[in-house]
């Protein structure tokens, strides 16, 4: 909420630590959020279709496989939260 009232045009997400539920999604509605940030392991193409069908743009955590982020990415999550550092490509 004091993001919604301090920044009410910023872009917020709500963090889901299970898998999404109609809880989940009637808080983050109340909340303006945008955005669900979702534990990866939740994330099955039904899952996903679904949050996507609703309007929601999804982040994955914590996401630290490549290969992984790629199939992630191809499901249509755009956002990749990782605790690895790049590594710069030379």
């Amino acid at each position: 909420e004091v993001a919604r009232d301090h920044a009410p045009d910023a872009a917020r997400a709500l963090i889901i630590g299970g898998p999404p539920d109609v809880e989940d999604l009637r808080v983050a509605a109340e909340l303006g959020c945008t955005w669900l940030n979702v534990d990866k392991t939740y994330l099955t193409p039904a899952v996903t279709r679904d949050l996507l069908g609703k309007g929601f743009r999804i982040g994955a955590w914590t996401v630290n496989d490549p290969d992984q982020a790629v199939g992630l990415a191809r499901l249509g999550v755009e956002c990749i939260i990782t605790d690895v550092r790049a590594v710069p490509l030379l």
